[in-house]
């Protein structure tokens, strides 16, 4: 099977909560494979312990693949990009991405902090990044965790299309995501 989506969670996350299982059954039902895989959380969550995670999937992956992280997703996308130049990735989504800044969680910024590992300009110069034909970016105004500047910044440095909600919190369940319909015009 060969996957033509990819999405990867963020911190503390699984494929099982927010709009993942919804997103997964919909590309399905249409015939399109979408691999959310588990990444590992808690003390395991590092990029390298992501990066081996998806290193299993590689072969699986489509030549024209749509990537999708939310939250720590992004980081972690950006820093495989650097790490492997070849990976092709048609399109590249962030859902409320952020880099290396800190959140009012002590938590996840200690786990979070795991993936800031190389300066965002150096991974945004990267082979990999170039080679994406499209980006877009999702973050909301109000979400609890980041700040909406910092959000703004990063969706501003992707360079590509960017969609502000006033309501959507951090895009996730708590922000009543368990669905997201708006996703899929860019699928």
């Amino acid at each position: 099977m060969i996957y033509k989506v990819l999405l990867i969670h963020g911190s503390f996350g699984n494929p099982y909560i927010n709009w993942f299982p919804w997103l997964h059954e919909k590309l399905n039902s249409k015939g399109i494979n979408c691999l959310i895989p588990t990444m590992p959380i808690g003390q395991g969550q590092n990029y390298t312990n992501w990066k081996s995670v998806l290193d299993v999937y590689r072969r699986f992956l489509s030549d024209e693949l749509i990537v999708i992280g939310h939250s720590i997703g992004p980081a972690f996308l950006l820093n495989y990009l650097y790490d492997n130049p070849d990976f092709k990735v048609a399109k590249f989504i962030s859902v409320s991405g952020f880099y290396n800044v800190l959140t009012p969680s002590e938590e996840y910024n200690q786990v979070n902090s795991g993936f800031f590992l190389k300066p965002l300009q150096d991974l945004i110069n990267s082979q990999g990044f170039k080679n994406i034909k499209e980006k877009v970016a999702f973050y909301s105004t109000n979400d609890p965790y980041l700040d909406a500047k910092d959000l703004s910044e990063f969706a501003n440095i992707l360079n590509g299309k960017t969609i502000v909600s006033d309501t959507a919190g951090h895009f996730n369940g708590e922000g009543g995501y368990d669905k997201f319909e708006e996703i899929l015009k860019y699928l």
